[in-house]
């Protein structure tokens, strides 16, 4: 099992893989529907550079947070930027959408760490999600963590809940 450092600043030499990673990503045929429904409720993604990092806007919202998880030791703590021997592996944008809610608006794995990729059992999907679920739990007054990835429902995760080393160990509610 390789080490997967997650982090909320991106170097802007990952410009190119950042890029290819969100806009030509293999696995966006197979989750087409579900990145349609996403843009057309929160709007198209897009790469910032701010000095020497990257940012991620998302439709009207210019900055929204991000979280980037790279292979390889941990981040450099003085800069909190990323060494760039390390590979861009996915990259998770959210927001707080209203008082209680955290809102996922993009996911996106690279294909080889993907739930049928060489490395699936790394399960870096939920991983990130999970992340961003503990980001919320530390944030007073938000209870879930919504993923709009479902073309007529929402998927709304508790943010009190844990996801064990394993695997996700709740139920995920069905809202609309």
């Amino acid at each position: 099992m390789s080490k997967i450092v997650f982090s909320s600043v991106l170097n802007s030499d990952y410009y190119d893989d950042l890029e290819k990673l969100m806009f030509f990503n293999p696995q966006q045929e197979k989750v087409r529907n579900e990145v349609i429904s996403a843009v057309e409720r929160y709007g198209q993604p897009k790469i910032y550079r701010e000095g020497d990092r990257l940012r991620i806007g998302v439709g009207s919202f210019s900055i929204v947070q991000a979280l980037f998880a790279l292979n390889g030791q941990k981040a450099d703590s003085a800069k909190r930027i990323p060494c760039g021997n390390r590979e861009l592996l996915g990259m998770i944008a959210y927001m707080r959408e209203n008082p209680d809610n955290m809102a996922i608006l993009h996911i996106v794995v690279r294909e080889d760490y993907s739930a049928l990729g060489i490395h699936g059992n790394e399960m870096l999907l939920m991983h990130l999600i999970d992340r961003v679920r503990q980001i919320a739990a530390k944030i007073k007054g938000i209870s879930w963590v919504t993923i709009a990835y479902k073309s007529e429902k929402l998927t709304k995760i508790p943010v009190k809940h844990r996801m064990a080393e394993s695997g996700i160990t709740h139920e995920i509610c069905r809202v609309c």
